[in-house]
């Protein structure tokens, strides 16, 4: 402010009035304070730029120090995770690319790793029959049950992920874990499934699975009896399915054909309850016809049975091709009479084609407990009253079919490679990383109750079935002395024992 624009008519004197003088002190006091109060403001702007870029910094550090707590949390996940596109190497040993649902999954998993961008290795037996088609990226390396090859074709290709298929063995685990590489194993039965082929050996060896880095169950209600002894390295994750349900054509359901696939010879398949079963339907559909699809050829005595049963113009036996889609579209119904499963790959492969499926009451994994018509256990004459229900209503077995394949999304496959990614992760970044990916998918598909209902109703079957394992009850399989030292039950002759350690 300039003086001489505040009072212009005293700009020539020596002195200025005392009246002015005051007026001018006030004026350079206000000059003053106003300057003081900049500066006073300046140096709060400073200290507050200095606070915010502090805090800034302390942010950046850390969300750098807990980058991967928060790619997993919720927050930040849209769509599928890729955790910093880590890639890996990962081999799955198995005997061979044919004939069952290991193998199968062996195919639909490599090619969804290989979608993922890891390299994928098959560690098998050579072939001795067909095997089934797979993905030309994956290398396959025919080192199955030769520790040397095995460790070499490991060590060379610097393997980050060996995936081993049923293995309980002690042994076996330190052996491929003395090779410098994380060990998974996957478990493609259920806690019962021993009992059926009368065998102790597993409940002998189930402890040592504690060994592997991880493993698998594909059943979330087998995970119910390692999660009571509190097993620490087991977790679930469900199989891949073999066809996508959204890119899968669905039948028109306009036959009268039955479709049953898998290894017919299995006595755990349940082959010979369907089979007695078309005895019935035929009297009513006399054009019904069950075709079995099979990588087994050893069906004789199935083929037997047809015969003494006057089945062999309704019963056709199928070897197992790979264009399995055909068989599906030109049927209207899916038996699936297996005894024991965890992930049955023919019924979700059945499923994904919109086929009404007619199974016996079995505690199957989360994807197959809807969409499905259960029947009593060994009820073959219930086996046969559904299929009639289904083939002389169409809206019915229509809707049926519809049902069955939506159940299938409560999975995808991208999903389910997801969990494998995040699996492959935590062992990588170790066990606090690990149990925490454990605890959270235990929380989102398990329940200890249903589990514990569906395993007593599948003991209480079994006693029907096998008499080797009558005396065992429930509780008896909460007691880890009594499963380590479990035997045949008491009432089993010598003679029959003996046979059976001969055959073992």
């Amino acid at each position: 402010m300039n003086i001489e624009e505040v009072y212009p008519k005293y700009q020539d004197s020596e002195i200025l009035p005392l009246s002015d003088l005051e007026v001018l002190e006030n004026i350079n006091e206000q000059i003053r304070k106003k300057s003081m109060n900049n500066n006073y403001n300046n140096c709060l702007l400073i200290i507050n730029i200095a606070i915010i870029l502090f805090v800034f910094f302390l942010f950046i550090q850390f969300f750098v120090k807990n980058s991967d707590d928060l790619i997993e949390s919720p927050l930040f996940q849209n769509g599928s995770i890729d955790y910093k596109n880590e890639k890996y190497k990962v081999a799955i040993l198995y005997s061979s690319l044919f004939g069952n649902g290991i193998a199968r999954f062996m195919i639909v998993t490599g090619e969804y790793f290989i979608r993922k961008g890891y390299d994928v290795y098959f560690l098998t037996k050579p072939p001795y029959v067909k095997d089934f088609h797979f993905n030309a990226k994956i290398k396959r390396d025919f080192v199955y049950h030769n520790w040397t090859l095995i460790e070499n074709e490991i060590k060379n290709e610097k393997i980050d992920f060996l995936i081993v298929n049923n293995v309980f063995d002690p042994g076996a685990i330190e052996k491929y874990k003395s090779f410098g590489v994380k060990v998974i194993g996957i478990f493609h039965g259920v806690y019962m499934s021993a009992m059926y082929n009368n065998s102790t050996m597993f409940y002998r060896n189930w402890q040592y699975t504690d060994l592997l880095d991880a493993f698998i169950h594909v059943s979330a209600d087998d995970y119910y009896f390692f999660k009571h002894f509190g097993f620490k390295r087991n977790i679930f994750i469900p199989n891949l399915y073999t066809f996508e349900p959204s890119l899968t054509p669905s039948s028109n359901l306009t036959y009268n054909n039955i479709m049953m696939l898998g290894r017919l010879n299995d006595h755990k398949k349940g082959v010979i309850y369907a089979i007695k079963a078309m005895e019935i339907i035929i009297k009513e559909i006399p054009d019904a016809k069950l075709n079995l699809v099979s990588s087994d050829g050893r069906v004789q005595h199935l083929k037997d049975l047809t015969e003494q049963l006057n089945l062999t113009n309704n019963i056709n036996f199928i070897p197992y091709t790979e264009n399995i889609s055909n068989y599906f579209l030109n049927s209207s119904i899916f038996f699936f009479t297996s005894l024991t499963e965890a992930f049955p790959m023919a019924l979700n492969e059945a499923k994904a084609h919109a086929l009404p499926c007619v199974t016996f009451d079995v505690s199957y994994s989360i994807p197959f407990q809807s969409g499905v018509i259960q029947v009593e256990m060994f009820n073959h004459e219930a086996l046969a009253r559904e299929a009639i229900k289904l083939l002389k209503d169409y809206d019915y077995r229509k809707k049926m079919g519809i049902e069955a394949k939506l159940s299938l999304n409560k999975f995808n496959n991208d999903n389910t490679t997801e969990l494998w990614g995040r699996l492959f992760h935590s062992l990588k970044k170790g066990e606090k990383e690990f149990q925490k990916l454990r605890n959270e998918i235990e929380n989102k598909y398990y329940n200890e109750e249903i589990a514990e209902k569906h395993m007593q109703k599948q003991l209480e079957y079994l006693k029907i079935y096998n008499k080797f394992f009558r005396c065992h009850s429930l509780k008896n399989f909460i007691d880890l002395n009594y499963i380590n030292n479990i035997e045949i039950c008491p009432n089993v002759s010598r003679r029959r024992r003996r046979r059976r350690r001969r055959i073992r």
